[in-house]
């Protein structure tokens, strides 16, 4: 059986995780960004607004999905639970505060973070002297944000 490797690359211009073919930037024609900026890049240049443009990458991604087959089969390999933040961190190779920070502000939707019972979703909620939180990291949410299977803690 074939094993297919995903390559993850972090785009310069946003920040988010990528896999596959990366786009040449418009402005400096060196620089290699995500799909996504590319597209922004070229829509901008032909003046289209910014709201339409997430309009248009929505239906992209609704109808242009190459990998919506892969993720399907794969889903059925993901184990129940949650992904440790130790673990996320190393796939993104960053540190764990990077993660927590993410899921906390919203720029990294893979999990969510409470504290009580409550959601937080704001940096300053962070302190700890209101008390510990509580990380839930989704394996499917990993997986589309970067191609990584969670297998689980003994199984990995």
């Amino acid at each position: 059986m074939d094993k297919k490797e995903t390559r993850i690359a972090i785009c310069p211009k946003c920040g988010r995780p990528y896999h596959g073919a990366p786009a040449l930037s418009r402005l400096d024609n060196e620089t290699l960004i995500c799909s996504d900026c590319g597209t922004r890049e070229a829509l901008e240049s032909i003046g289209v607004s910014a709201s339409e443009q997430e309009q248009i990458l929505n239906i992209i991604h609704r109808y242009d999905d190459p990998y919506r087959e892969e993720v399907t089969s794969v889903e059925e390999e993901l184990a129940l639970g949650s992904v440790p933040v130790s673990v996320a961190a190393k796939v993104y190779g960053k540190d764990p505060c990077w993660v927590r920070a993410g899921i906390i502000a919203g720029w990294l939707p893979i999990g969510r973070a409470t504290r009580d019972g409550k959601l937080i979703t704001s940096i300053e909620q962070m302190n700890s002297r209101y008390g510990r939180i509580s990380y839930y990291i989704s394996p499917k949410l990993l997986y589309e944000q970067t191609g990584y299977i969670w297998k689980g803690k003994n199984r990995e």
